[in-house]
């Protein structure tokens, strides 16, 4: 299949889109008729310039003039080139062949246009792989690079952005429509990694009562999974659904960087089932990270499983710098629910970031999520120490009862003595035997919990 590397620019009116199926087409070769076929491009075009393949392909889609805002089929002849070149973006579940599409304009697009929908749609989906191989500028607020629409308003639209948290990584976002100017993206807090395929579906729900509006329409955007990663509700409605004609990638004039995409696989329908072909490893019902009793419940469940090894779950106090909480045994493959808690026992003061791995069998990894947990744990756990001869009297302050180990090693990690003994809830003081006094100089205790007590404090031995 072929991919799009794809800058966006947005203009009045158009919508981006990537369908898949067979319809008939209009002699023009633009209009498809998703009412009645999903549409399906792989980008299955020679290699060079895309526009040459799409005259070769009876213009299956068509650069969209830059001197007009009214969306009339003219062919822009100036201005950036998207070149098909060889290769093509894969995801596991997903099989690929073909070229790819390379666009790394500052100011180009190409729309398709489509039919068959009706007052009463109630949904319209659109699926692809998406790659990100050069990021935003971060002084740029976010930039949208795929939507549905028509000549007037846009609907669906994805954005992306530099992350604010870890500015090598990216968000996508999604706005509701554009009927509402006033109405801005809603961020996924997911960080994304570039250059690396990402399996996503745009869910556009007409909303209860369909007509008239306003009847709450709800963009969803899913990232790898089968729970949205973010929706959006605010803002105006379209009058009906079947006002949607318009597929379009585009790229900002007013865009100061050259961000880049790639895109693959790219399919359009009325249900799930026809946009999302992927058999996915794990389908996701729900992922949370709520603080409890001054430690965090990381909680997650799973409505199905495929060749699924196991879990990860990792920790950030920056949001860019991970490290294992613990790794879970997935159940390999099974369709029946399954329900997974981790506990942090011992989370940092400020805010804990929880991200979710999953692998595969075969090694493959898929992020189903990043979550935050606040906390201000100043007085949670209080530890402190002093040394006599060959004793060492340690005084804890805890907020929960836990069977505690306990090291007394040098500064060169050297361990002198080991003892374990049971916490209580409160203020408990222990006294650790040496056997022997050691040379006068600076140690260090440190004590672990089996409920995720982790802590070292220095003794001075006189």
């Amino acid at each position: 299949m072929k991919k799009f590397n794809v800058l966006w620019a947005l203009l009045p009116g158009v919508a981006l889109l990537f369908f898949s199926g067979v319809v008939q087409a209009q002699p023009d070769g633009l209009t498809k008729n998703v009412g009645t076929n999903p549409y399906y491009d792989p980008f299955d075009y020679t290699a060079g310039k895309l526009q040459d393949a799409l005259d070769a392909a009876s213009l299956v889609w068509v650069r969209e003039s830059t001197s007009t805002v009214s969306k009339t089929k003219v062919r822009e002849t100036t201005g950036d080139d998207i070149m098909v070149t060889s290769g093509s973006l894969s995801y596991p579940g997903l099989s690929s062949a073909g070229n790819k599409i390379v666009f790394t304009g500052t100011s180009a697009s190409y729309y398709m246009r489509f039919n068959g929908l009706t007052t009463s749609t109630p949904h319209l989906y659109v699926s692809f792989i998406l790659k990100v191989t050069t990021l935003p500028d971060e002084s740029e607020a976010g930039n949208h690079f795929f939507s549905l629409g028509n000549n007037t308003n846009n609907c669906g639209m994805i954005y992306i952005r530099r992350s604010p948290v870890d500015a090598a990584k990216f968000n996508l976002g999604i706005r509701k429509s554009n009927v509402d100017p006033a109405s801005s993206p809603v961020w996924s807090n997911q960080d994304l990694d570039i250059n690396t395929s990402y399996y996503l579906v745009l869910g556009a729900d007409q909303g209860s009562g369909i007509s008239p509006a306003p009847r709450g329409d709800v963009m969803s955007l899913y990232i790898n999974s089968t729970t949205p990663a973010v929706t959006a509700s605010d803002g105006g409605d379209f009058a009906n659904f079947n006002g949607i004609a318009w597929a379009l990638f585009h790229r900002e004039k007013g865009n100061t960087t050259n961000f880049a995409i790639e895109v693959d696989e790219f399919r359009l329908g009325l249900n799930w089932s026809q946009v999302v072909t992927a058999t996915l490893p794990v389908t996701l019902g729900k992922f949370d990270a709520v603080a409890e009793n001054n430690r965090s419940k990381i909680s997650w469940t799973t409505f199905s499983e495929i060749n699924n090894d196991h879990f990860e779950v990792q920790r950030s106090t920056d949001g860019k710098n991970f490290e294992t909480l613990q790794r879970v045994a997935g159940k390999g493959t099974t369709g029946n629910p399954s329900d997974y808690v981790v506990y942090d026992g011992n989370p940092r003061n400020g805010i804990n970031y929880y991200r979710l791995l999953q692998f595969d069998k075969n090694g493959d990894k898929t992020e189903l999520g990043v979550k935050a947990v606040s906390f201000s744990l100043a007085n949670a756990t209080a530890l402190s120490a002093y040394a006599s001869e060959s004793l060492v009297k340690v005084f804890l302050k805890s907020d929960r009862d836990e069977k505690l180990s306990f090291t007394f090693s040098s500064v060169n990690g050297k361990v002198l003595s080991r003892e374990q003994a049971e916490a209580k809830s409160g203020q408990t003081v222990y006294s650790l035997d040496l056997k022997s006094t050691p040379a006068t100089g600076i140690y260090v205790l440190h004590v672990r919990g089996n409920e995720g007590l982790n802590r070292s404090v220095k003794v001075f031995v006189p």
